[in-house]
C-alpha cells in the first residue's frame, strides 16, 4: 500500500501525526475520530503549528496543558521513546473565540529511521 496518510487516518482513535519540527510540531496527518472529536477539518490542522492552532483558554487560569504537552514531545524527540502523560484538561478553540472544555490523555511515540533517528 502506497498511502500510508490514508492508512493513518483510518485508523481508531484521536491520534495527531507531528514533524519532527520543535518547537512548530506541524500537523501533518490526523485520524477522522481526533477530526470528529475537535470539529475541525484536516485543511484546518495540516501545515500549521500545534500549538498556534491550540492556544492556551485565557479563561482558564490554572492551564498546564501546553507546558505539559510540549515536555512531553520534546522529551519523545530528546530521548526517541514513547511518554505518556495523565490526563489533563487542554481546551480546544472555537471560530467564535470561546473554548470548548475538552480532557485528553496524550500517548506520544516517536517514529524512528532505519538510522534510529526521529523523523
Amino acid at each position: 500500500m502506497k498511502d500510508y496518510k490514508a492508512v493513518f487516518e483510518a485508523m481508531p482513535g484521536a491520534c495527531t501525526l507531528f514533524k519532527a519540527d520543535s518547537p512548530q510540531f506541524t500537523i501533518i496527518a490526523a485520524t477522522d475520530d481526533l477530526v470528529e472529536s475537535i470539529g475541525m477539518t484536516r485543511e484546518k490542522l495540516y501545515g500549521f503549528q500545534l500549538f498556534e492552532l491550540f492556544p492556551a483558554n485565557p479563561e482558564y487560569e490554572s492551564f498546564t496543558g501546553e507546558i505539559n504537552l510540549r515536555s512531553s514531545l520534546e522529551f519523545v524527540l530528546a530521548q526517541k521513546t514513547s511518554h505518556q502523560l495523565k490526563v489533563q484538561r487542554y481546551d480546544i478553540p472555537n471560530t467564535d473565540g470561546t473554548f470548548t472544555v475538552k480532557y485528553w490523555q496524550a500517548h506520544n511515540k516517536p517514529v524512528l529511521n532505519k538510522s534510529g533517528e526521529v523523523v
